[in-house]
């Protein structure tokens, strides 16, 4: 499945300041983010988000965060 990024860039000059990253490395280096929404296939959302919260950042994840109870726990 691939990026739609022309909707994705769309969608964030329509609502204004918002700042739209495609690689979780880049998130994770930036300094101007207050925090992160997770819209991944499923099976990055614990990875992503866990990475996210390492940094102090807010996170807003779709379900299922998880997949097993170990990745909950982490």
């Amino acid at each position: 499945m691939s990026v739609d990024t022309d909707f994705i860039l769309g969608m964030g000059k329509a609502k204004g300041k918002v700042t739209i990253l495609l690689d979780i490395s880049k998130v994770l280096c930036a300094n101007d983010l207050d925090a992160v929404v997770v819209s991944t296939a499923d099976h990055v959302h614990a990875v992503a988000t866990a990475a996210a919260l390492k940094t102090g950042r807010h996170v807003y994840c779709e379900k299922p965060l998880t997949h097993t109870v170990s990745e909950a726990r982490i």
